[in-house]
Order: C-alpha cells, then structure tokens, then sequence
C-alpha cells in the first residue's frame, strides 16, 4: 500500500497532463482573486542542491522586479518539497527569501493542505516556465536552469555565509583527515549511482529504481590519471559526494576521501568549496553548483547535456561527451549534437543515442590545462579558431533548439516581469577543453 500511495502521488506530481491542468486552474484562480489580494507562488526544488542554489539566486534577482500592483501589495509565497538536499543551505535561502516584504516561505507540514499547495505550485511553475502570459501570479524562477544559464551578471554571491566559530569548529574536524591547508585545495566528485539509490532507498523503492538521468553518471577509472596528475603537481584533492562509491585507486594516489567519512556533513561541505581553490567534477554534478556559489573556477569533464549552468559561467572550463548513434555507430557532430539537450534518459533511448564517455587522455589533457590555467602558465579563456568555431556553431544554432520560447516583449512588458536574456540557451561564457577540441575537431565539425 506505501509503495502505490508514493507512485500515486508521484504520478500527481510528475504528469505533465496534471501539472498542467493543475497549473491552468492555479493561475485562473489566482488571477480571478487579484481585485482582492495579488498572490504568487514559486516552487523551488531543494531536494536538489545544484537546482535549487540556481533557482534561488534567479528568484532572488527577480524578486525586486515583480513589485506591487496600483492597488494593493502583492503576497509572494515560496514552496518547498519536505526533503531537503541540504538542510544548511536551504535555511539561509530561506532567510534571505523572507527579508523582503509580505514574502513567506511555506513550512515543512506534510498536512493534506500543504501537499496541496506543493502540488498548485508545481502545476503553477509548469505552464509558467513554458508560456510567459501565464506568469502573472509566479514568483519562482522562470526556468528550470536558475541564475548562471540566463546569462545574468549578478554581483550578490556567495550569498551563503559561514560564521567565523563555525569554520573554525569545522577545520578543527578536518584537520583529523589530514587535509595540508598549506597547500592549495582541489575538491573533486563524479557523479554515480549512488545518490539515486540513496533518493531510492528513501522513498522505500528498490535501489536503482527511480534515476532518469543515468546518462550523467561517470567511471571513476577514467580520472585516476586526471587526479594523479593534481597530486603531483602538489595539490590536496579532497573527495566531494556523500557517499560516494568508496574506491581504493583513489586512496591510493593519495586523494583525501572526505566523501566516505564519519565527519561529512552538510556545513563541512559548503566549508570546503568556499575554501578551495578549484573544483573537478566528473559529469553535470549538483554539487558544482556550491563551487559557483563561492565562484570558484570549476573544470566538468564528460559534460553531458549541454543544457545545465556550468557552460555559462566563465568560472568554468568544459570538455563535453560526444554523442553516437547506436544504430550506424555514427559519432553526431556539434550541431546535430545540439538537437538532442535532454534531460532524461528515456529520451535519449528513443532516440537510439548514447553518451561517448570522454576517454582517460581526454580528462587527463583536460585536467593538465585546467591546472595550467590555475597557475597562470595557460590563457584559461583564450579565443582559438576552434573556440570561435565551437561557439559560433553554438550562437548560430541555440534559437532553433532552446528548450523554452523566449517571451514576446510585449508579454514582459505587460506583466511586469524580467525577461533573462533567451530561456535554456545562453551566449557564451565557459571555455572548452583546447586539447578535447584539438583531438576531436574532425567529430564536432565535419
């Protein structure tokens, strides 16, 4: 009976057919009560930490842009689902949200009425996001990739902030890892299986059974000559992820696995990239959204969809997986790669294409010429032929295959709300790997 009533409900939420029935009646409500009192909604997806920091920053820029209307202020309330990724990130989001005016934040009661209003906010933020006439009553983000992938230059980070004791207390505990604080700090993590399975695990599924996006998992075997290379040029790699697969290949090269220890919690992982020098990820990975709270320069290896943040910010150096053709073995070029941004593995299935996981020489040029960047002996944003040939393709291309139409001028105008540059594209702001360009110029560009 618990596992029907948790696919019931997830059925409610996650049907596009409800969410946008839902979502219709949502805004026709609402509006239809605007002679009396504006209300918004907003949803924002803290069981998801790269997600929801990315949203909640957008939502933030834009709250100050929504304003009053001529007869009465407007009531903004925020809606939260009951698991949070990170319990020390989401209260201060929570807190900054609440200092502006007649603006809540709705608690964590699991009661019919907030499961009520959890799910008109999801439906709200569906029809929202993809039609802009219906974002009069919104107040969340206006696309699910937040902040960085709108291209908006926002000066108000880190906005999380750890008291003086507290990271006093917390280097106290890390220094029992052996972490050298006289040399510099790498944070690393590769996305697994794990973390679904652990969503699994507390939904009271069988593990492996709820990951949509599978596609973004990596081998760590492929990024042990990446992380040797840190570790000899002096480096403490230190392993991000909680619970992350333990692998002794990396304990052995001397990496510090922070990720597998008694002490990982959530305030130690916000210590660390606020921190650190620089991070790597291996995949799309929701925690190098901390590393851009902090902006940190970031280097994401077999970068897989070109549709999440990192590719926005010029923190951030990409080497992106190629993707084939599992019919002809054909390996798609860029521009036949932009037609498939998905975010969902089923997707890409039915499609009969699969992700190119970048090869061992390919992360370990990649990493060498992030580290190169770091000290200086590189130009981390150079403007190559092949660089100007990647974007150019990119620029020429994005319109035709965004995600989300980008709303009429005249509909911003008329409601009164931001429009962040065109919505899931964005102009270029990250650099790609030279050397994954160089050694695969004749896939991307024939």
């Amino acid at each position: 009976m618990k596992r029907f009533a948790y696919f019931f409900w997830r059925s409610l939420h996650s049907s596009p057919i409800v969410k946008w029935i839902s979502g219709v009646l949502v805004a026709s409500t609402l509006f239809a009560l605007s002679p009396i009192r504006d209300i918004r909604l907003g949803y924002l997806h803290a069981d998801s930490l790269g997600g929801f920091i990315a949203q909640a920053d957008l939502a933030l820029v834009l709250l100050p842009k929504l304003g009053n209307s001529d007869r009465h202020s407007a009531k903004n309330l925020f809606v939260l689902p009951l698991r949070h990724s990170n319990p020390f990130v989401v209260q201060q989001y929570i807190e900054l949200i609440q200092e502006f005016p007649s603006t809540s934040v709705l608690g964590t009661s699991n009661d019919l009425v907030q499961k009520a209003v959890r799910l008109a906010a999801l439906g709200l933020e569906h029809v929202a996001i993809r039609h802009p006439r219906l974002r009069r009553n919104y107040c969340g983000s206006p696309t699910w990739e937040g902040l960085d992938a709108n291209g908006i230059e926002e000066d108000g980070r880190p906005r999380l902030v750890i008291e003086t004791d507290v990271r006093a207390q917390g280097w106290d505990r890390l220094s029992s890892l052996g972490i050298d604080r006289e040399k510099p700090l790498i944070c690393f993590g590769n996305r697994d299986f794990t973390y679904w399975n652990s969503q699994a695990r507390q939904s009271g599924l069988s593990e492996g059974g709820d990951s949509t996006q599978d596609f973004r998992n990596t081998s760590i075997t492929n990024y042990l000559p990446g992380i040797a290379r840190l570790i000899d040029a002096g480096y403490t790699v230190v392993r991000m992820g909680a619970g992350a697969t333990a692998s002794t290949a990396l304990t052995d090269l001397g990496v510090i696995d922070y990720a597998n220890s008694s002490i990982q919690s959530d305030v130690l992982d916000v210590l660390l990239f606020a921190d650190c020098d620089a991070a790597i990820f291996g995949g799309a990975f929701g925690l190098a959204q901390l590393a851009l709270a902090f902006h940190k320069p970031i280097c994401v290896t077999d970068y897989r969809p070109f549709i999440f943040t990192e590719w926005s910010t010029p923190h951030c150096q990409i080497t992106p997986s190629l993707l084939r053709n599992m019919e002809t073995d054909e390996t798609l070029n860029l521009e036949k790669m932009l037609q498939h941004p998905y975010n969902e593995q089923v997707l890409y299935e039915l499609k009969g294409i699969e992700f190119v996981p970048n090869t061992a020489s390919d992360i370990e040029s990649s990493v060498v010429e992030f580290i190169e960047g770091l000290e200086g002996r590189g130009l981390p944003y150079n403007e190559s032929d092949l660089q100007r040939e990647f974007w150019g393709i990119v620029a020429e291309k994005r319109m035709n295959y965004a995600w989300y139409h980008r709303p009429s001028g005249r509909a911003v105008k008329r409601y009164n709300l931001f429009d962040p540059l065109d919505y899931g594209w964005t102009r270029r702001h990250s650099r790609v790997s030279e050397s994954f360009l160089n050694s695969h110029a004749r896939e991307l560009f024939n």
